[in-house]
């Protein structure tokens, strides 16, 4: 089920035209910007947007200004994720998926992270995740105290989807059109 579900919400979102996903990806930073637990971290952990992932760049640029440390996912060569440094204008390249990743810059420790926000193919009304299939932000995300909020489209909720015993659930999960969960 896990797995038709992924590649349905996949299929979705890459029909975006480019207008519908600028327009949709502004929403979901508007959206970002009202949960107060975000706003009020010290650091966040954002994410680089592939895939027709929704682009919250913008909001990272605003959390930076506002002085809100930002870290970035680093994907290490042995199947685990790590979280380093962001700044405006920070040097990337990018990783064997294509995705653009901070370069040469300090690694930050998981409890230094207050929210962690996480993309997906899918979620579910009560928090539950469908991400790549490859497992990196469970590993990551398992035993953090961080606030994570998942990150997608509306049309990518998908009810109650169940999980695994290794999924890791999402605090809330914020869309272009609602945030669902607590806010505070």
């Amino acid at each position: 089920m896990k797995q038709e579900l992924r590649k349905q919400k996949l299929r979705e979102r890459m029909s975006l035209s480019a207008q519908e996903y600028g327009a949709m990806s502004a929403a979901v930073c508007e959206n970002l910007a009202c949960v107060g637990r975000i706003t009020n971290a010290r650091r966040i952990m954002a994410y680089y947007p592939c895939r027709n992932e929704p682009d919250i760049l913008p909001f990272v640029n605003r959390c930076l200004e506002k002085g809100i440390k930002i870290a970035m996912p680093f994907v290490t060569g042995d199947g685990e994720m790590k979280a380093v440094s962001f700044e405006t204008g920070c040097a990337t390249r990018k990783n064997r998926f294509g995705i653009p990743e901070p370069h040469g810059t300090c690694g930050i420790e998981p409890e230094d992270i207050d929210v962690v926000l996480v993309p997906g193919a899918a979620f579910g009304r009560n928090g539950e995740r469908v991400g790549s299939g490859r497992g990196y932000y469970d590993r990551f995300l398992s035993g953090m105290d961080a606030f994570k909020a998942g990150v997608c489209f509306d049309f990518q909720i998908a009810g109650d989807i169940g999980g695994e015993e290794h999924d890791v659930g999402m605090d809330v999960v914020v869309t272009d059109k609602r945030v669902i969960g607590e806010t505070r």
